[in-house]
């Protein structure tokens, strides 16, 4: 149960300074490979022009997921990696099209997802990992509404 769920609220100093320097590290190399990053996921072909290999940054972008995934593996669960990983992004990509603020709701939808699952693991005594991804989940379905809603408003509009 441990590997697959994880202990979040178990984390011992060693462990939370690992993945303190392993995410800084990953943000300081993000940071430098951010540009080229947007450019291979939006153009593979605009990289060329420049003379860059896309290649590089991509196994580079690979590199870092792994890397956070296998130290926060060892730590949280696999269903929380994994769920905090997918979720966010999922839920800021259907809430937002600009890529800068894709980045910023994902960032505001886990933080806001692992606040409020702990909050609710506390009160309604249930285990920590599965009600962050529970909070998590609930905030995609909320997405998935608000996105429909906002489309049929638009159609109506439209219409009229």
């Amino acid at each position: 149960m441990h590997i697959l769920f994880g202990s979040i609220l178990a984390v011992n100093t060693q462990s939370l300074l690992v993945i303190i320097t392993v995410t800084s590290l990953s943000l300081i190399c993000l940071a430098f490979i951010i540009r080229p990053l947007t450019i291979d996921i939006l153009d593979k072909n605009m990289l060329k022009n420049f003379a860059m290999r896309a290649s590089i940054y991509h196994l580079i972008f690979l590199f870092i997921v792994v890397i956070n995934i296998v130290v926060d593996f060892q730590v949280l669960g696999t269903i929380l990696v994994i769920g905090l990983m997918m979720l966010p992004a999922a839920t800021a990509r259907i809430i937002s099209r600009s890529f800068n603020i894709i980045l910023l709701n994902a960032i505001l939808t886990s933080l806001i997802a692992s606040l409020l699952g702990i909050i609710v693991s506390y009160y309604y005594d249930i285990p920590t990992g599965p009600a962050v991804i529970l909070t998590a989940g609930f905030c995609y379905i909320c997405a998935i509404v608000y996105s429909y809603v906002l489309r049929v408003v638009k159609r109506r509009h439209y219409r009229y």
